[in-house]
């Protein structure tokens, strides 16, 4: 549909499209790519242009438009914007950048943009349209089917104008007349099942054996969407046919891997008490998303069926941290200690249950006072609903932040194809970016490596004057890198790092040196030997205490031992925290070592990225952002740390600032980028 919707745009806009005949040879190559759906590719020629030009017009426009494709729509607007300033009279900009505002939510601003394209041309049906769904945005029906009445009488036979007409009175909740004119489109054309997906939607609140009708004809149709199938199952759940809901489940997951298809057959999994297969979907929904509390809450249930315990517990847990009123919670732990002949445990939990019950009316003032004080503190929100999801709902959660991070399946609204029928689903580069899946973490700890896998767009710069200065003068042992690419090794460099080893041990044994020290530890953290790693920079910063790259790779050695350590498991709670204990410790050495660091070389932006990693994992998000920015400041083309301050600036609830830090992460080559801000805008 986009890509449609922007071949149009030069169909339509001709006459200006003639003057970018006289554009240089880079704008050209950028408009290739753009075509031809390389839009990261695409938007790396245009920052050329503007580097170059930065009073030109078009590679703004040009740029936003890839963004657009992308699904980075502020990135858009802004490139808009800025064609606009430079040159107000080019009804593309202002088509494009109201498309974007459009996706943006701000519709009173994208009507203003069609409005101001359609003074160009009154008669362009794809801006009427677009202005047509803006002002239903803005809940003006009169204006919207004005605009609905133009376009009937532009083409009075296209039998689509039916089906807007019905999915206007739909936005106007107007379900009787939305129904009426959605079955006059059937009537001239019955074989378009998103018609059938939507009649199903206006049914499946109130009517289960019409809206299961319409479901199974928009499949018979041959339906991609997902949603269909998992609202079907869930209806067939409530009709109590568990094979054919759990059919419908499958076949979701088939077309697009949905985590809510895994989390609602998890769920007739459990119900059906196939507990282990149960866990197992749960646990793909977890993955996917770690802060669906629905979801674990149920994975901790079906644990505590099958006896064990300890996995149970450790959900419970962590839904405590979010919940900590949460009373169902308390009662089923009580039921784990009963089992296991623990009473003074069992006694505690339900205590605990027991004063939170007593004093719920306090809590809940207690509640509303601190969110009314801190609108980003939600660690006190309500507790988690339960139950199946219906693909046509929002996130569980109210707060767009918490829906980002515990994300659901969303409205067949973009009607996108699956990753299977996508040309380019095989290159992470090349067409629509945004749809290829991309895990909510954060770029890890750049560190010194002699190994790193070559990076074909990001435009991050990893060279540090004192590192080339290290490796001129020591030559022994191969150039050292700075990367957070780090390169599996294969049987042969790994032999080749052992021997080095033993050379480096024997010449130790003659002379040791700061130098010979470090660069054993670096051949120790090659093969994973850690304690090794950290001993031999501790005899290297005992020979030079300033030796800043020594510094840099203990702090990054100790924190990838911190990150092993994190996922450790536990049978009693005094080892749990004994260990957390540990890994506090631990975090203050890292952080202590970044100090230090940070006072011998403040230009080093590597070492405020490290640090911001660091302090993002003890949940430090606004220490985090600061240290991120200081990285920025030392290097503004720092692709990795515009990427994690988004994502920092997102937990805070910053919106504008994260998905602005998302959107220049993308333009610097993180193309990932795109796919979290998609996800986020939903």
């Amino acid at each position: 549909m986009l890509k449609k919707l922007f071949i149009y745009i030069f169909l339509c806009f001709s006459v200006f499209a003639a003057a970018q005949l006289n554009t240089d040879r880079v704008m050209s190559i950028g408009q290739n790519a753009l075509y031809f759906d390389d839009y990261v590719l695409a938007i790396q020629y245009f920052n050329q242009v503007i580097t170059a030009k930065p009073y030109l017009y078009e590679p703004y426009m040009y740029r936003g438009i890839a963004k657009i494709q992308l699904g980075d729509f502020a990135g858009a607007e802004a490139d808009c914007s800025q064609a606009i300033l430079l040159n107000p009279f080019v009804p593309q900009a202002y088509y494009a950048r109201g498309f974007a505002r459009q996706r943006l939510e701000k519709h009173a601003e994208a009507e203003a943009d069609f409005s101001k394209a359609l003074e160009f041309n009154p008669e362009n049906q794809n801006l009427i349209q677009n202005r047509m769904y803006a002002r239903a945005q803005e809940n003006d029906f009169d204006g919207a089917f004005e605009d609905l009445a133009a376009l009937e009488k532009l083409n009075p036979k296209n039998n689509e104008w039916l089906y807007e007409r019905g999915r206007l009175n739909f936005f106007k909740k107007d379900s009787i007349a939305a129904e009426e004119n959605l079955l006059k489109y059937t009537a001239k054309d019955s074989t378009n099942a998103a018609i059938w997906s939507m009649l199903a939607l206006l049914k499946i609140q109130t009517d289960d054996t019409a809206a299961i009708k319409y479901l199974d004809r928009a499949i018979a149709l041959g339906s991609d969407f997902s949603g269909d199938y998992i609202n079907r199952g869930i209806l067939n759940v409530q009709r109590l046919k568990y094979m054919s809901a759990l059919a419908d489940y499958n076949e979701a997951i088939k077309i697009d891997g949905s985590p809510l298809a895994y989390y609602n057959r998890g769920l007739l999994r459990a119900l059906l008490g196939d507990n282990n297969n149960a866990i197992s979907d749960l646990d793909i929904v977890l993955k996917d998303d770690s802060l669906n509390y629905e979801a674990r809450l149920r994975r901790a249930m079906v644990y505590q069926t099958l006896r064990q315990y300890n996995n149970a517990l450790n959900d419970y847990n962590i839904i405590l941290e979010k919940y900590p009123y949460f009373v169902p919670v308390y009662q089923q732990i009580a039921q784990i200690y009963d089992a296991r002949g623990d009473a003074r445990n069992a006694f505690l939990a339900r205590e605990k249950a027991y004063n939170i019950e007593k004093n719920r009316e306090k809590i809940k003032k207690q509640i509303a006072n601190s969110q009314q004080n801190n609108q980003t503190n939600d660690s006190n929100d309500a507790e988690p609903a339960t139950g199946n999801v219906l693909a046509l709902s929002p996130a569980a959660v109210n707060k767009k932040r918490e829906s980002f991070f515990s994300s659901s399946a969303s409205q067949n609204t973009d009607n996108q194809k699956n990753n299977s029928e996508n040309r380019y689903a095989n290159d992470p580069l090349r067409g629509n970016v945004q749809d290829k899946y991309a895990d909510i973490k954060l770029e890890r700890n750049f560190e010194l490596n002699y190994y790193a896998r070559n990076e074909e767009i990001r435009r991050t710069p990893l060279y540090y004057i004192e590192l080339d200065k290290f490796n001129k003068e020591n030559t022994a042992t191969g150039a050292l890198k700075i990367t957070n690419r780090e390169m599996p090794l294969t049987e042969i460099l790994i032999q080749t790092h052992f021997a080095q080893i033993e050379q480096l041990t024997k010449q130790i044994a003659a002379r040791p040196t700061a130098t010979l020290y470090f660069d054993r530890a670096i051949n120790f953290a090659l093969v994973k030997d850690f304690t090794s790693a950290i001993e031999d920079l501790n005899h290297a910063l005992a020979l030079n205490t300033n030796f800043m790259l020594a510094i840099f790779a203990r702090a990054n050695i100790r924190y990838k031992s911190l990150e092993i350590s994190a996922n450790q498991t536990f049978d009693t709670e005094d080892e749990r925290k004994i260990a957390q204990k540990q890994r506090q410790y631990d975090t203050e050495l890292i952080l202590r070592d970044y100090d230090k660091l940070i006072s011998i070389a403040p230009d080093f932006c590597f070492a405020y990225f490290n640090r911001a990693n660091v302090l993002c994992s003890v949940r430090s998000f606004t220490d985090a952002v600061a240290d991120y920015t200081l990285a920025i400041a030392n290097e503004q083309d720092f692709a990795e740390a515009y990427f994690n301050r988004g994502i920092a600036n997102l937990y805070l609830a910053n919106e504008v600032q994260g998905l602005a830090d998302l959107s220049k992460a993308g333009e610097l080559g993180i193309f990932e980028a795109y796919n979290l801000i998609k996800r986020y805008k939903k």
